[in-house]
């Protein structure tokens, strides 16, 4: 007899329990002879009710067993022998996972003063074996999957898994006698799926034709061997779609979903797939109605294939054109799918002096004031063509703030109509009395047009201190004085440079840190102080107040030649550590 691990036992009542014994005999439920060296596994309810095994023990020549348990409760029996289908002690028959089975069985009760005996009738196993392949290739599917079930939907725990060897043979034993399901799966690319089987060498795909509507059945009868059950799976077609747009031409990502055009059948969606097509399959022949649903519904209307628009989140699919899924399988590219978005902006970004920015970005989005997620947070982002002009789509938001994100051209960033990117909202990254885009009368808004202006930067380099070693990969974050909180931010070059521009005149500090800002506690070095400090939860930083005197360009010139002198790691940790035990001045 061997002792198993049982989980959740009630504690107290095995403690109290003396040594109780579990005995009987094992029979063939044919021929009533012995069945020897058959396994008997007690299990007993373990986690959240599930079984778990006790003990188990091996019948003798004789088919008798006896296991020693110190148990006191509820339990059941199943026996195994090799040719046999596993049962329990009251003749439940159990799948593979012979524990399952302890959830229909009727149960032993075992008191610690009393002994108990189980007795199995076991009939001999019904057998399964074949190869599983490409109908098209004979090729062995990749990733293969053959299951197979009983009829009776009250005795789905007796699924079963076959095991496929890398030729593709597969093999199910221990069966029980009985009306089954068998299906099979896989697929002859790492993208492409085969269409699903079902027994007898019928296929479905869930839109021409329902895999539940397919009820034939495997008949197996007590101690039957089939073993050339030889499974061909069937290739389907794959449609690619691209969505459109009718705006700016750009490729949607977007979802497909194909309904059968005949009553009566089902559909199919598929997520997005690698742009720019979506794939969707693997389908039977037959017309279908294909939905094409952007990933952002409340940017762009569903559409039906070819050019029917529908609403934005439901479909009337009553005017659709069907299309034909060809009756050889393979993959068909359709024509693209054009869509007009629900939104637009079109705008000018100019110079004071009336010039174009060519090149510059524009966004439209959202303003965030959550503590630990403060910023701006663009839904839609483009760049300036030559002639200055922008245009943008796909927001879903019914009024944004318009406003541009240079880098590296020089411009102090604006938001519409006329709002500097300063001080007072951090250069726009927090919030501020901002006049927003509003798209509830006019949907797509014109003429919204930005004026810029040349501003100020900041350069210079980043090393550590006593060394002079160049950092790269730091982040100089500027910090204007009369609002030191995060927002505007550079990472230092190869050599440990950086150079922050677009500033408005102003006075600044600059605080630098081996990691951006995450908006919980950042360590750092202030400059020109070059005094460890950190930043907190709020974006406030501690490192004010200071007498050392800000830094403060000229407007739309360079203050150049500025090192930060960063301690090492080590020790700017053990600074900030320090620092974080003060309490930070409530600004």
């Amino acid at each position: 007899m061997r002792l198993l691990p049982a989980l959740l036992l009630s504690i107290a009542a095995a403690s109290n329990a003396r040594a109780a014994d579990i005995s009987g005999q094992a029979l063939d439920s044919t021929t009533q002879q012995p069945v020897a060296g058959a396994q008997i596994t007690l299990y007993v309810p373990g986690i959240l009710g599930f079984p778990s095994p006790l003990a188990s023990g091996q019948t003798g020549a004789d088919g008798r067993y006896r296991i020693t348990v110190q148990y006191s409760g509820q339990l059941a029996g199943v026996a195994r022998a090799p040719g046999y289908a596993a049962r329990t002690q009251d003749g439940t028959p159990c799948p593979s996972n012979a524990g399952l089975c302890f959830f229909r069985s009727s149960k032993l009760d075992v008191a610690g003063d009393s002994d108990a005996v189980a007795n199995f009738a076991l009939g001999a196993e019904a057998r399964l074996a074949g190869r599983i392949y490409d109908r098209a290739s004979t090729q062995v599917p990749l990733a293969p999957t053959i299951t197979l079930e009983p009829a009776g939907a009250t005795e789905n725990f007796l699924r079963e898994v076959a095991q496929v060897d890398e030729n593709g043979y597969y093999h199910i034993n221990g069966l029980h006698p009985g009306e089954y399901r068998l299906q099979a799966s896989g697929w002859y690319t790492p993208e492409q799926k085969f269409l699903d089987y079902r027994w007898p060498d019928r296929h479905c795909d869930n839109v021409q034709v329902a895999c539940s509507s397919l009820a034939g059945t495997l008949v197996l009868a007590q101690g039957s061997v089939l073993n050339d059950l030889d499974l061909g799976l069937r290739r389907g077609s794959y449609l690619r779609t691209r969505l459109v747009s009718d705006g700016d031409g750009h490729v949607i990502a977007h979802a497909v979903t194909a309904s059968a055009a005949q009553s009566g059948g089902g559909e199919m969606t598929t997520g997005s797939g690698l742009e720019p097509y979506t794939m969707l399959g693997p389908l039977l022949p037959g017309p279908v109605v294909l939905e094409l649903s952007s990933d952002q519904p409340y940017d762009y209307p569903i559409m039906t294939y070819p050019d029917h628009p529908c609403g934005y989140d439901t479909c009337d699919t009553a005017g659709a054109q069907p299309f034909e899924v060809p009756a050889s399988a393979g993959v068909y590219t359709l024509e693209d799918v054009h869509v007009q978005p629900i939104r637009s902006i079109r705008g000018r970004v100019t110079a004071a002096d009336g010039r174009a920015l060519a090149g510059l970005r524009v966004s439209a989005g959202v303003v965030s004031s959550l503590p630990h997620m403060p910023g701006f947070y663009p839904a839609a982002t483009t760049l300036t063509d030559a002639n200055g002009d922008y245009y943008l789509e796909g927001m879903a938001y019914l009024t944004v703030v318009v406003r541009t994100q240079q880098s590296g051209q020089g411009w102090i960033d604006r938001a519409w109509p006329d709002r500097e990117c300063g001080a007072a909202n951090v250069f726009c990254e927090r919030p501020d009395a901002y006049e927003r885009v509003d798209f509830a009368t006019v949907p797509h808004r014109s003429g919204i047009d930005l004026r810029l202006s040349p501003g100020a930067a900041l350069a210079g380099y980043v090393v550590e201190e006593d060394t002079n070693r160049p950092l790269p990969n730091h982040t100089v974050t500027v910090l204007p004085l009369t609002n030191p909180r995060s927002g505007k931010f550079v990472t230092t070059g190869a050599d440990g440079s950086f150079r922050i521009d677009g500033l408005p005149s102003d006075a600044y500090y600059l605080f630098t840190s081996a990691e951006p800002i995450d908006g919980y506690y950042t360590a750092g070095v202030a400059y020109p102080a070059n005094a460890p400090c950190a930043f907190n939860s709020q974006g406030w930083s501690d490192c004010f107040p200071t007498t050392v005197p800000p830094l403060t360009p000229d407007a739309g010139a360079t203050l150049g030649g500025l090192v930060v002198a960063m301690p090492r790691s080590d020790a700017l940790f053990e600074s900030g550590f320090e620092s974080s035990a003060m309490p930070v001045a409530n600004r």
